[in-house]
């Protein structure tokens, strides 16, 4: 999955406005936001799409490719 990586809460939250401004977001078609930043190993991570009407992984910043851990079984 790809990622738009930030080191603070309050910069994955501004790329994410500044996201939904490009997209054109809120659309009136039920779309409200675009992601919510989560925190993971110190950083905070936007999920970006990849594909699709909301792609972004080409105009987001700072985006990488991360693995998602594998689940833990019992």
């Amino acid at each position: 999955m790809k990622y738009s990586v930030h080191t603070s809460k309050a910069k994955a939250e501004a790329e994410n406005q500044r996201l939904m401004g490009l997209l054109g977001i809120p659309d009136g078609k039920g779309t409200e936001i675009y992601g919510v930043p989560e925190k993971r190993d110190s950083k905070w991570l936007l999920h970006v799409k990849e594909e699709g009407t909301w792609k972004a992984d080409d105009i987001a910043e700072n985006v990488q490719s991360i693995e998602e851990p594998d689940p833990i079984t019992e």
